[in-house]
């Protein structure tokens, strides 16, 4: 019997010659389609990694942060997606977060590498520098705004960036929160 071809799109996995096995497959990019490429030590495991990795695929959970910098990102952000969708003002409002707040900080930092603990840090490097709570509390929201959207658009994947805290400890519960627990 004939070995069935993979269609197009499945990945393939294949043996190396020093051994190791590896797993292909292709996503979709703002540049075009890439290939990427998966290593292990067995078929099997090749095979589970190709798995999971199709899946993340399908659900819209890879994004080939290249080399996009969360301040490259925010730009793209602020102009692709914001710019027509908000008030002049509050466009206004996030640029200024954007450009002196984020970026001096976190400007270079690759976005497929940021994490919680990156934006714990501007928060409290922004507390010490004498900003009031409710100013940094702005700049959470900002940049939960926009990293909602890059872990959530189509093809993006953002490593857990929007699960950072606001700082100032405990916030107060939503409305919807209040109305469920009473």
């Amino acid at each position: 019997m004939a070995k069935q071809r993979r269609a197009n799109g499945e990945g393939g996995v294949a043996r190396r010659k020093d051994g190791f096995w590896m797993a292909r497959y292709t996503v979709q990019t703002p540049s075009g389609r890439k290939r990427k490429v998966l290593y292990a030590k067995s078929q099997a495991e090749a095979r589970r990694k190709l798995t999971e990795a199709i899946a993340e695929r399908d659900k819209g959970l890879v994004y080939d942060s290249g080399g996009i910098t969360v301040e490259e990102y925010l730009g793209r952000w602020l102009e692709d997606s914001v710019r027509s969708s908000v008030k002049v003002t509050t466009h206004a409002s996030y640029e200024r977060v954007a450009r002196l707040d984020v970026s001096p900080t976190l400007g270079s930092t690759k976005l497929g590498a940021l994490t919680p603990s990156h934006l714990q840090t501007l928060y409290r490097a922004k507390l010490e520098h004498g900003l009031a709570p409710k100013s940094v509390k702005h700049i959470h929201t900002t940049l939960h705004r926009a990293l909602k959207q890059a872990v959530s658009h189509p093809g993006s994947h953002v490593a857990g960036c929007g699960q950072g805290q606001p700082p100032g400890g405990a916030l107060r519960p939503r409305c919807h929160d209040r109305h469920a627990s009473g």
